[in-house]
């Protein structure tokens, strides 16, 4: 079973980030059979290859392959995880339901959210295409059009979309979920007295230089410091390991004296892809019977181009950024351009950034910033301060229902100690008397 992440994250910290799971199903399947389901142009079935997780392989600017191992069914299922309300993720899921179809063969696609299956018939049959995908533009651009609903609507024929959660348990989550956010406030109250007592012995028992490192990380996490920032103090203490995703951003910092090169550089090719594009708008052949889609694909090409192009000149769109859309864009449409060295080698910085997950890297942030702590730490009193701060974040996060897979490991370990102890001293005891959830 591949897990895929597609790597789209904006990432903003100490915000909740809820993960979404979208299931593609694949079983054994006759290519024959889905071709009589598939309009014999829509696909080539001689290039459709076997869903074999140890060799699947998925385009870079798609996402990239988290864990991929085989079971014993003979079938594969193929889950792919992102945020919801992000427009990017949506895109690049609906970009991979094309794809594992195109390439793979893919005929059912999972929904969660859902108990029954998609009929999309009714958009599928609106004779004016380019109408109807502007009016779902801006549903998507809001984030309110979900991948697996676009890929329904404007995807390739033959495949369903099925609904495949247990409703009433659905409902139960809902009312839970809901249930937790009504008590956040009263359970955040009761953790501000623990933080405030958790201070007071700090300042008792922590040296000069752990006291200054805990407050520039509890500033962090309180919003008041820059992630930038952080990471800086964070280093002149112990630099991150090279090559991680941390040492990175703090590369990106130190790399602004190239800024103005890379700007010109990228400005010239993007004058050329420019031009190159207002040739193609109203270049496509009359009377060819596709004649009308391509040339609503070239208008569509120019105003995406057009809108990159003015927020990077508006200073809204780094340099890297946009000579990354370049790259993908001169691939995707297959433009005649080549990219110079030193874009390619921006791109690839640019790429990793953009590859870095809220989630997971609010996690690295984490590990790095106890491994800081430790590095200074002079003995077992500050070493169990410094516990007691992991389990005040742990809980907090519980409160707000901010919790990883990590984070949710950590929490059912700890259930597995004595509950004896205080809510004050004791994450899971908050936990276990159901004043979080």
């Amino acid at each position: 079973m591949p897990f895929i992440n597609t790597g789209q994250h904006s990432f903003r910290f100490c915000q909740q980030l809820t993960a979404i799971f979208l299931i593609l199903c694949l079983a054994p399947f006759n290519t024959v059979s889905y071709a009589a389901s598939v309009p014999a142009e829509s696909i080539d079935t001689s290039a459709i290859k076997p869903l074999n997780p140890a060799e699947l392989s998925i385009p870079e600017d798609m996402g990239k392959i988290e864990v991929s191992f085989a079971g014993s069914s003979g079938k594969t299922v193929v889950l792919i995880q992102d945020a919801h309300e992000i427009p990017d993720a949506q895109k690049n899921i609906q970009r991979l339901i094309d794809y594992f179809q195109k390439n793979y063969g893919v005929n059912l696609v999972a929904l969660e959210g859902a108990n029954a299956p998609l009929d999309p018939r009714i958009f599928k049959s609106f004779p004016d295409k380019e109408t109807l995908k502007k009016v779902f533009k801006g549903y998507q651009e809001r984030g309110e059009l979900a991948a697996g609903a676009g890929a329904a609507i404007f995807g390739r024929d033959g495949a369903d979309y099925e609904g495949v959660e247990d409703w009433p348990l659905y409902e139960e989550g809902v009312g839970l979920y809901l249930q937790a956010m009504k008590e956040e406030p009263e359970v955040l109250e009761k953790l501000k007295a623990w933080e405030e007592k958790l201070t007071e012995e700090k300042e008792k028992v922590y040296s000069p230089e752990l006291l200054d490192l805990e407050k520039t990380i509890e500033s962090f996490y309180l919003n008041h410091g820059t992630m930038l920032e952080t990471l800086k103090q964070l280093a002149e203490v112990k630099p991150p390991v090279e090559g991680s995703e941390l040492a990175l951003i703090l590369k990106e910092s130190q790399a602004q004296a190239s800024e103005e090169t890379l700007e010109l550089e990228v400005k010239k090719v993007a004058e050329k892809i420019k031009v190159y594009l207002e040739s193609t708008v109203g270049a496509a052949p009359r009377g060819r019977p596709d004649s009308g889609q391509a040339q609503g694909a070239s208008n569509d090409r120019l105003r995406e181009f057009n809108d990159k192009y003015q927020d990077f000149r508006t200073s809204r769109m780094p340099a890297k950024a946009f000579a990354l859309f370049l790259k993908k864009l001169t691939a995707r449409d297959r433009l005649p351009f080549k990219i110079s060295k030193l874009l390619s080698s921006s791109m690839k910085d640019q790429r990793r950034m953009e590859e870095i997950k809220g989630t997971k890297f609010f996690e690295d942030f984490e590990h790095y910033a106890d491994e800081v702590r430790d590095s200074i730490i002079r003995n077992e009193e500050e070493r169990k301060l410094g516990k007691e701060s992991r389990d005040l974040r742990l809980v907090e996060r519980l409160a707000k229902l901010e919790l990883s897979r990590e984070d949710w490991n950590e929490i059912k370990e700890k259930s597995q100690v004595t509950r004896g102890q205080s809510p004050a001293r004791h994450p899971e005891a908050l936990y276990a008397e159901g004043s979080c959830l």
